[in-house]
């Protein structure tokens, strides 16, 4: 269990060290009331640019713009490889909760906060400044 910890607190140092910038993302007032990816998806239009962005991606990845269809193919993925893609707001993943693996990719995600509701995850989550074991950052 310490050795959990000691990994833990050396990976949150590497973030610290590495992470050049780190800026809030606006959230826009009705995001803490979302329940499923299908609400994300149906008010896409009113988020902000970087999480409409986030949802259109995923919508991309489902293979559907249904957003109902593609809230059940994304609850049946356990591996999802988001690199390249350019998102920079995690929001709308939270829901995605029977993902084991998850890839990103570069310097534009500002706060990985939002994975803690991602408990299945065991695979490290990749950003250009570090690997991150988004787990053990929240227990």
């Amino acid at each position: 269990m310490k050795f959990i910890r000691l990994v833990c607190i050396a990976l949150i140092s590497l973030i610290v060290i590495n992470v050049t910038q780190v800026i809030a993302t606006p959230k826009a007032q009705n995001q803490e009331s979302i329940k499923s990816f299908s609400q994300w998806c149906n008010q896409k239009d009113t988020l902000p640019e970087e999480t409409k962005h986030t949802v259109e991606v995923l919508l991309e990845k489902a293979g559907t713009s249904n957003c109902v269809n593609a809230e059940r193919k994304l609850n049946e993925l356990n591996t999802l490889d988001l690199g390249g893609n350019q998102i920079s707001d995690l929001s709308p993943l939270q829901k995605l909760t029977n993902l084991t693996v998850l890839r990103l990719g570069g310097k534009q995600i500002r706060d990985i906060s939002t994975l803690q509701k991602l408990t299945k995850l065991t695979d490290s989550v990749q950003s250009k400044y570090a690997v991150i074991k988004p787990l053990c950052l929240y227990t």
